[in-house]
């Protein structure tokens, strides 16, 4: 009996954020083809119900779990309120940088290739979209509804059954499994891991709030800012990801002695 109310304990947001993506993408698919008279989804007239249906999704999670937040906050108390700049900024930059280099390693790992449906799944969702919608879905939304959700509530859950190291695992897998999809797990997995760490040393959820939504917001700037043919060649690429690595190992670095100097 301990056994299964730790599981559910556990896994609940991942399976209520599950069930919220697939309901909520069900009933705005059916009212955009009621308006549009057609539900053939790769129509033009379709082409911003995915991230509507996302934004629509985030903001039903926010609203609907937020009691459920705050008793977890009543029952592991609190988050700290203070931001420290001195960790914070370090840690959005390490966040950006680490993005960019994962995604990158992704790409030559083949991953793309082996999973091509995310290829389909994300043209559709992201590109040709309204840029402030996708701006509000990816860098505002996405992060306060994740991050309630599975550093706020699985990690914590997690670390109360587990301890904090194999919550972080736990936690993070579970953040790459609610992407569904094999380029998404890697990614969402290793960054899932980078956000439990942080907010575990500053006891703050605005930390991994602000480290997502920074990082989200990097790969649109580099979507559709920097990184295309016309503005920038394959070697200024190749440096651009050389800073980032530099940027993101020493930004470890120097979060681990912060990190470090605090328990002392």
């Amino acid at each position: 009996m301990k056994k299964r109310k730790m599981l559910w304990d556990i896994v609940y947001p991942s399976v209520y954020m599950l069930l919220a993506v697939f309901a909520v993408t069900i009933v705005v698919s059916v009212i955009a083809g009621l308006i549009t008279g057609t539900y053939d989804i790769n129509s033009d007239a379709l082409r911003p119900v995915p991230l509507i249906a996302s934004a629509v999704f985030y903001v039903f999670v926010l609203l609907s779990q937020r009691k459920q937040f705050q008793l977890d906050e009543m029952r592991f108390g609190p988050d700290r309120k203070k931001l420290q700049i001195s960790v914070l900024i370090p840690a959005i930059l390490t966040a950006m940088c680490a993005a960019d280099v994962l995604e990158h390693v992704i790409d030559r790992l083949g991953l793309y290739e082996l999973f091509p449906q995310y290829q389909s799944v994300a043209v559709q969702t992201f590109h040709g979209q309204n840029v402030p919608l996708l701006i509000l879905t990816t860098v505002i939304l996405a992060p306060l509804a994740e991050e309630m959700m599975f550093r706020g509530m699985t990690y914590r859950r997690a670390k109360f059954w587990l301890g904090a190291r194999r919550a972080a695992f736990l936690s993070a897998a579970l953040f790459g499994l609610y992407h569904m999809n094999g380029v998404q797990f890697v990614f969402g997995f290793f960054l899932a891991l980078l956000f439990a760490w942080v907010y575990e040393k500053t006891e703050t959820l605005l930390v991994p709030v602000f480290c997502h939504a920074a990082a989200n917001a990097w790969e649109l700037i580099l979507e559709y800012g920097i990184d295309v043919p016309a503005r920038l060649t394959e070697t200024g690429r190749n440096i651009l990801l050389a800073a980032e690595a530099v940027i993101c190992a020493a930004g470890f670095v120097y979060l681990y002695r912060q990190f470090l100097r605090k328990t002392d």
